[in-house]
């Protein structure tokens, strides 16, 4: 996951767009300011033309190597943009994914049930679209995510990226956990370099930012005042954890499945450490469940874009989180020595 609005992927890079140009009215003109339903089904029809293909995995080494070499050639833009904020559902350039390279797309809804948090949160969205994929080659264990694109009237789209909180799962059944929005770093040498180019553009590189979520309901009026969680869990309805899904046969979910329950709790310092008591500090949010079936996509491997927001966008609105993290708290040390304890990391 990379932790910045002006970055929203990783890719085996050879272009950017350049300018103000915005590349979804490149692919669609005037998408951005359709409504909900329209901009789904645009993009639908563009993701089922490639459809039953897709990329194929690098080595272990030749990824890192990729990834390494593709972060460098990201960082090197994003200085030279300005800091040029990227909303769009089509990543602005070209060329492979390293990160999240192979998945399986889909049409999805996200039914709220009643909470206190504001914009999709408190609407839904009827109009969504989630994609499946795995982080890095699957030969030393996977570790399965997904990202959601919740469709606004005339805003553009609000995305929710999550993981699971393990480093790998040894396990195929991509079911087998639930996912957070903030997840915790993984180890080894490969990972430090990697850790350390995170570090060159946000200090929250495994967290991500949920308060655009919350900014605008799915009909595209703005929030006055907006209410959003500080993490928010998708925990998996117990059949799907029971039928074994793995990355190959994620086309078998049939539409209309409920796939996740999401959770959301509102601050840093309730976080229980046993997972037996952790949901009585969470507020259930709603349930995300597909209304289609799920494909692969040539188009959704190479150029369909998630915004991943910046987890300080997030405290810049609420700065009183900050004194919940602890001091000796840096995720740039934390990701290269790792957690001292097996402890929450935001206890107080």
């Amino acid at each position: 996951m990379i932790f910045k609005s002006v970055i929203i992927g990783i890719t085996v890079s050879t272009l950017m767009v350049s300018g103000t140009d915005d590349p979804d009215n490149l692919i669609f003109p005037g998408y951005t300011t359709r409504n909900a339903s329209g901009k789904q089904q645009q993009l639908w029809n563009y993701l089922q033309r490639s459809e039953g293909r897709s990329v194929t995995w690098a080595s272990p080494q030749t990824w890192f190597q990729m990834l390494q070499a593709d972060l460098s050639f990201i960082f090197r833009n994003n200085r030279a943009s300005n800091g040029r904020e990227i909303d769009t559902d089509i990543r602005p350039w070209s060329g492979n994914k390293v990160v999240h390279p192979i998945g399986y797309v889909g049409l999805a809804k996200f039914v709220p049930a009643q909470n206190k948090f504001t914009g999709i949160f408190e609407t839904g969205a009827e109009h969504a679209l989630i994609r499946m994929s795995l982080n890095g080659p699957p030969e030393s264990g996977i570790r399965p995510s997904i990202a959601c694109k919740f469709f606004r009237n005339n805003v553009p789209s609000a995305n929710l990226v999550a993981n699971m909180w393990l480093p790998t799962q040894n396990s195929d059944n991509w079911f087998a956990h639930e996912f957070s929005n903030h997840v915790e770093p993984t180890n080894g040498i490969e990972t430090e370099k990697v850790g350390r180019k995170f570090s060159q553009v946000d200090d929250w590189r495994t967290l991500t930012g949920l308060s655009d979520i919350a900014r605008f309901g799915n009909d595209g009026n703005q929030v006055q005042s907006i209410d959003f969680p500080f993490e928010v869990r998708l925990k998996p309805r117990g059949p799907l954890v029971n039928q074994g899904f793995t990355q190959e046969n994620l086309h078998e979910i049939p539409s209309g499945t409920v796939l996740y329950d999401l959770w959301g709790r509102d601050s840093p310092h309730d976080c229980p450490d046993d997972p037996e008591t952790m949901y009585r500090s969470f507020h259930y949010l709603g349930r995300i469940e597909t209304t289609s079936k799920m494909i692969k996509s040539l188009a959704g491997d190479k150029t369909l874009f998630f915004r991943h927001q910046s987890f300080g966008e997030d405290l810049n609105l609420r700065p009183q989180w900050q004194r919940h993290i602890p001091q000796g708290f840096d995720w740039r040390k934390f990701f290269e020595q790792g957690p001292d304890d097996g402890g929450c990391p935001f206890l107080s």
